[in-house]
């Protein structure tokens, strides 16, 4: 087996079980499509890297989590489900996951801890004022840039900015009050 193939094969050995653990945690009612997924990123990893299309094995675990996003919007699509009609657990704020988090069962308890702080993050969202409220939903989870977010809302940039960070320290001094 030459070097390249070698790569190939240490690289779906040991992403594998951490593709799958990611493809679990975002679409956890979809558990049927599970195995094809990770098989589909599998597949594009390896044309990838088989075509020389893929050669920074430095940034890998980033590439593959990439992929991985990609195919789970890919099916999401083709199921007919839009933004906003997966739940916020399941969606955004589990968006955030490395396969170095998700890489052992061990880790049952900080997954659970994650969730909980979703769920105190989500609540204290909803309690914001509209302004704030808006700007993180729209700039966060719908994953609009601010320019757009300014322009949905029809204010400055700067404005749309200036709320955004407002919104954020207020949300930081809220989820830390709550964890006092």
């Amino acid at each position: 087996m030459d070097t390249q193939n070698k790569k190939i094969d240490e690289t779906v050995r040991k992403y594998w079980p951490k593709v799958k653990k990611f493809v679990a945690i975002k679409l956890p009612d979809h558990s049927s499509i599970h195995d094809d997924l990770v098989q589909d990123v599998m597949w594009v990893f390896i044309s990838q890297v088989q075509s020389g299309k893929f050669s920074d094995w430095a940034n890998l675990n980033a590439y593959l989590l990439r992929i991985t996003r990609n195919k789970i919007g890919d099916y999401l699509k083709y199921k007919g489900v839009r933004k906003g009609q997966i739940a916020l657990e399941n969606k955004k704020a589990l968006y955030k996951l490395r396969f170095d988090q998700i890489e052992s069962d061990d880790k049952i308890d900080q997954k659970i801890e994650i969730q909980e702080m979703v769920k105190l993050v989500k609540r204290k969202v909803e309690l914001m004022k509209p302004k704030y409220r808006e700007i993180i939903y729209l700039h966060y989870y719908e994953e609009l840039p601010m320019h757009e977010v300014a322009k949905k809302l029809g204010i400055s940039a700067a404005v749309a900015y200036t709320r955004k960070i407002r919104a954020l320290r207020m949300l930081i001094d809220q989820c830390k009050q709550a964890l006092m």
